[in-house]
């Protein structure tokens, strides 16, 4: 499902709240589960949490290195588990400096915003979480690698993951089922 509409309309605001970052001023959240309907504002926030993997438009990592960030994800990934999840979003290990031990979340980080964006996209895939939030996945990255990463998330939505993704990018937006497209209220 894509959230499109220009910048200030509240489709990041939304995926805060949908996180818990937030709680809205006015109205509430509701969650179809299998034994009904709850309001978010009632469920244990980490169990919740739990369920969700979540790629901000904007990725900032803690210090450490690409396999120890990816592993946040995914604790007992294999090193080729990690390269493959990170060819997946069509970065190549070979592409930073010093592969999985690149370091990142310091002042000496060399990598592109693009590459930053892949990395944090490739761990939110590692989570197999049944939700994946991505604000602007595709920002920064070349139309090669949109088109891969909007084929990946295809066959993920494929696979019944629910992807809630927010971007302005047209191919993505082309690739999802759903459009939500947010107005300005004045």
């Amino acid at each position: 499902h894509a959230l499109v509409g220009p910048s200030g309309s509240g489709k990041s605001t939304l995926a805060a709240v949908l996180l818990g970052f937030i709680e809205p001023n006015m109205g509430e959240v509701l969650v179809t589960a299998a034994d009904g309907v709850h309001r978010l504002s009632e469920i244990n926030i980490d169990a919740w949490r739990s369920l969700i993997a979540w790629q901000p438009q904007e990725p900032k990592f803690p210090i450490g290195t690409v396999a120890e960030i990816l592993r946040h994800a995914k604790p007992m990934a294999s090193d080729q588990e990690l390269i493959d999840s990170l060819m997946r979003v069509d970065l190549d290990t070979a592409d930073l400096s010093h592969g999985l031990v690149t370091e990142l979340g310091t002042i000496h980080q060399k990598l592109s915003i693009g590459q930053l964006r892949k990395i944090a996209l490739a761990r939110a895939l590692l989570k197999d979480a049944p939700l994946i939030i991505l604000d602007e996945p595709t920002a920064s990255v070349d139309d090669i690698s949109e088109g891969k990463i909007a084929q990946l998330l295809s066959a993920e939505a494929k696979r019944g993951t629910m992807i809630l993704l927010i971007s302005h990018r047209e191919l993505m937006i082309d690739a999802s089922t759903q459009v939500t497209r947010f107005g300005l209220m004045v």
